[in-house]
């Protein structure tokens, strides 16, 4: 937009100095030449005043050729002949100047006005296209929701008398004995077969909100002290910048909990050899921003654009639903969230949570 507009102004002032060369060099040609040769390019005159017409509308063609005019003005003072002639080719300058410009005008404000509609055309369509995205979302989730209540029955019932026999079969081994060993993974699948069952039903059916003001912090203070032992741990240090001027928003403080739980837990388990993971919140708009940066291995370009999708995940033993299911509470409050990779190393999570519905109360 800037470097169009810079190119506007720079044809603008290069079509008014080819006006201005225009002028001055008819009007020599009018005062310095026989009468005979003038005639016979005088109509020369109508270039400069159509050209200042189209680039300038209505107001650049009458001022030049009320310019143009003077020549004639000039030259009737100082020999007045064939008056009617001179006045009728001023007023045929002024007309020209003056209508050339007004049809001008008129088609630059359709052009604009085909623009706008062009563009809200474009908005419209990209809407409805992100329309058509949720519905199909709502159709798929609708379905996942009725798959995985059958299949969260069908597998836990299994896995609960596997856990039963596992339990039975774990006191009658000595902790010396290696098939001890054994038992302790197969109790530790069962684990994770049950978080990723229960992940999946989450995904696929989402909670209603519960909503309630809360302070940010209320919510930000309480994920950073579950996390920080972890963080120690990994020689990661948790810095925080929670602004203090920051009005109250009206969320699901639980299940905002657990999206910044999701992001800030990904963030400390992406820097295996240590780095420091800055949160920061601000307000812009109608909007409150909470940024998680942290200074990690990062994730390849194409995978990035992969990261909220369902079961995508970079970690040998992640569901790849954590960042999934965060993706979708925080659309659920109307809010936003993204990622983009930093200057020197590491990701930046960016959640945005709207503030103006608590503003209203």
């Amino acid at each position: 937009m800037l470097n169009q507009w810079k190119i506007n102004k720079l044809s603008l002032r290069l079509g008014l100095i080819i006006i201005i060369v225009l002028v001055v060099g008819l009007g020599s040609l009018h005062f310095f030449t026989d009468r005979e040769m003038f005639e016979a390019y005088q109509h020369f005159y109508y270039v400069p005043i159509i050209l200042a017409a189209i680039w300038f509308g209505w107001l650049g063609g009458l001022i030049v050729s009320l310019i143009i005019s003077l020549t004639y003005i000039l030259e009737l003072i100082v020999s007045p002949f064939n008056v009617m002639g001179l006045y009728s080719e001023i007023l045929f300058y002024i007309l020209v100047g003056v209508g050339i410009g007004f049809l001008v005008d008129i088609e630059k404000k359709q052009k604009e006005k085909l623009e706008e509609t062009s563009e809200e055309l474009s908005k419209a369509y990209i809407k409805l296209q992100n329309t058509y995205e949720m519905l199909r979302q709502s159709d798929r989730l609708a379905l996942l929701g009725q798959l995985s209540a059958g299949l969260t029955h069908e597998i836990r019932n299994p896995l609960g008398s596997i856990k039963g026999a596992v339990d039975i079969l774990e006191n009658e081994f000595d902790k010396e004995n290696q098939k001890y060993e054994f038992v302790l993974i197969i109790k530790d699948e069962i684990k994770r077969l049950n978080r990723l069952l229960m992940n999946f039903t989450r995904y696929a059916k989402p909670p209603e909100l519960e909503l309630r003001e809360v302070d940010i912090k209320e919510i930000i203070n309480p994920v950073i002290s579950l996390i920080r032992a972890t963080a120690k741990q990994d020689n990661v240090k948790i810095l925080t910048e929670l602004g203090s001027d920051l009005p109250p928003i009206l969320v699901d403080s639980e299940q905002l909990k657990q999206v910044f739980f999701n992001i800030i837990l990904n963030g400390v388990q992406s820097m295996p050899s240590g780095g420091n993971l800055k949160i920061k919140t601000v307000r812009n708009d109608n909007h409150l921003e909470v940024s998680i940066e942290d200074e990690g291995i990062g994730i390849e370009t194409e995978k990035l654009r992969k990261i909220f999708e369902p079961f995508f995940t970079t970690k040998e033993n992640g569901t790849g639903l954590g960042l999934a299911i965060s993706y979708q509470l925080v659309k659920k409050h109307g809010g936003d969230i993204s990622i983009h990779p930093n200057t020197k190393r590491g990701l930046t999570f960016c959640v945005k949570i709207p503030i103006e519905q608590s503003d209203e109360k």
